[in-house]
């Protein structure tokens, strides 16, 4: 979970590759594509970061802690994620408001998050325990 991340990246699609790139260097990640062709990364089939595919408009839905959702949305940073809100996902519509270090540490809380929620057998599996 250490990827490095530059402080900046020239525009979407570089943004989108280092956000791949670190997502799935987090153990036990994988990559989907649903819904059109939204980017769905999972840890053992549960979702922790959806982000927007080239055909849509560019953002990204991903689980927060409750203090996190308040800041979030309290700050207009983020608006309650469409169906996911009870849970607390935010979703950023535009993921220029966020340096990099600051999403990718925000992906890498919602991975947590969602790993947590795990069986005790698929923690110890990704080397969580």
């Amino acid at each position: 979970m250490n990827a490095s991340a530059p402080d900046q990246v020239s525009g979407r699609a570089e943004l989108d590759q280092r956000i791949e790139q670190y997502c799935l260097a987090l153990p036990g990640s994988r990559l989907s594509v649903q819904w059109g062709d939204t980017r769905v990364f999972k840890v053992c089939e549960k979702i922790f970061v959806l982000l927007a595919g080239p055909s849509e408009p560019w953002g990204a839905s991903f689980k927060v802690t409750p203090d996190s959702y308040e800041l979030l949305i309290g700050a207009k940073a983020a608006r309650p994620a469409p169906y996911l809100a009870k849970a607390k996902w935010v979703r950023v519509e535009n993921l220029d408001v966020m340096d990099v270090p600051e999403l990718l540490a925000r992906f890498g809380q919602s991975y947590r998050l969602i790993a947590a929620g795990l069986s005790k057998t698929q923690r110890t599996a990704l080397g969580m325990l």
